[in-house]
């Protein structure tokens, strides 16, 4: 007959040694304590609503999150409550807040304890830039990197925030560009079939309002070159912001996102330009 050792063990390791012989421990984990705790409360919850078990209020989970935080520690944990589900990927389990309660202070939290290293890390999105908070592993000099869930991996990366930002951005100048350069810049995208489309319509006309077109092709000439100078103005200001910030700072990203949107608005609007002088040729072109 089978028979444990008879050594004195703690409390800690009959959890370890019942969740072992049933399968349910990760083998990284036998030899963490903590670990092993950590595996023990949140396995059992994945797919639950972290409000409803009381996860925050959890002793196991509060400190370590109150310890890691800091004076961040309120505002995290407000947004991590719109979460609605502990998920698990991998080693990975983890919390991502659906909105945010407080968007002047931040807009995204995410909580992920990774099974394999018993590391907690936290991620706060505050003005578009991602804050990092990671646990120390067995007090290294080196700070261990995290891993993240697909969930949080964009937002854990500052070029795919900023992208998202700059992509923002544009749209919103974007749909602020005048409806009839809005028009132009469409067909902007393909200047041959621009000029073919106009040259079209004018060729199917009478020549008796041709004079009309020719002052209404001649007041969306104007109007784009306006537009030009416009976005040329807000692309020097957008780059004297960007460097007169010090770069990786907060301020620096935010005129970073401003200077790409600007240069985009001023291609977009340098287009139509082009489209209206095309258009004031093929008219050129008829009258003749």
């Amino acid at each position: 007959m089978f028979c444990l050792p008879k050594v004195p063990v703690s409390r800690a390791w009959y959890v370890a040694i019942v969740f072992l012989l049933s399968g349910c421990i990760a083998p990284a984990l036998l030899f963490s304590p903590q670990g092993q705790l950590m595996w023990a409360l949140l396995k059992p919850l994945v797919g639950l609503d972290p409000n409803e078990v009381n996860l925050f209020e959890q002793p196991l989970i509060k400190s370590r999150v109150q310890s890691l935080l800091g004076a961040n520690y309120d505002t995290t944990v407000s947004l991590l409550k719109t979460a609605n589900e502990i998920q698990q990927e991998g080693p990975l389990f983890y919390l991502v807040s659906r909105h945010t309660p407080i968007p002047l202070l931040a807009e995204k939290a995410g909580l992920v304890w990774n099974a394999d290293t018993n590391q907690l890390a936290v991620l706060l999105v505050t003005g578009g830039a991602p804050q990092i908070f990671a646990e120390h592993i067995n007090k290294q000099a080196e700070q261990l990197i995290p891993s993240w869930p697909k969930a949080l991996a964009d937002y854990a990366d500052p070029a795919a925030l900023q992208q998202k930002a700059i992509s923002a951005a544009s749209n919103k100048l974007y749909a602020e560009i005048p409806a009839e350069l809005n028009v132009a810049l469409a067909m902007a995208a393909d200047p041959k079939a621009a000029i073919a489309l106009q040259t079209n319509n004018l060729t199917q006309k009478a020549l008796s309002p041709l004079q009309q077109q020719q002052a209404e092709a001649r007041v969306q000439l104007n109007t784009a070159e306006q537009a030009v100078t416009a976005a040329e103005i807000q692309a020097q200001q957008a780059e004297l912001q960007l460097q007169q910030s010090l770069a990786g700072s907060e301020a620096f990203q935010l005129a970073t996102g401003r200077y790409s949107a600007a240069q985009q608005q001023l291609l977009r609007v340098r287009q139509a330009l082009e489209v209206a002088k095309a258009k004031n040729k093929a008219l050129a072109t008829v009258a003749f």
